[in-house]
Parts: structure tokens; sequence; C-alpha cells
């Protein structure tokens, strides 16, 4: 859900603005398209590279998981979705 939220909240952005994705996470809760920093069903605060290295996406959003280690098998990525 909190990829999916993101993802949203960078596609009206990148509708409403010149640019296609912004400097940073904050600035979708700072313009509004997001009410606060997104967090994951763990508590912890989503990741987000702008602009993506994995596709077309304008950036890769992603979740450590329950395990709260980045890079294990239970992430959750954008690019794998």
């Amino acid at each position: 859900m909190i990829i999916h939220n993101v993802q949203e909240a960078l596609v009206h952005y990148a509708t409403d603005n010149t640019d296609s994705c912004p400097k940073a996470l904050g600035d979708l809760v700072a313009q509004k398209y997001l009410n606060k920093d997104p967090k994951d069903d763990w508590g912890q605060a989503a990741h987000v590279r702008l602009p993506s290295t994995h596709g077309s996406d304008s950036a890769d959003v992603w979740s450590k998981g329950k395990d709260k280690q980045d890079g294990t098998q239970d992430d959750l990525r954008s690019w794998e979705q």
C-alpha cells in the first residue's frame, strides 16, 4: 500500500508540475500530495530514489519489510511489482 500511495502522489506531482519528479520525498508532503511522510506497515519510513534507477517509473520506492533490513527477501520494491 505504501508503494502505491507514493507512486500515485508522484503521478499527480508530475501532472501538476513541469518537472517529472520532486527533488525529495518531503516535497510531496510539503505540496500536499501526501498528508504525511509515508511509513510502512512496520512503522518504518518509505525509501525513495529520485529519479528511478530501475526503469521508466519516476522513482524507486521501497520498504525494508518486516525484518527492517534492506536487501532481504521481505523487502517491498516498486520495481518488482
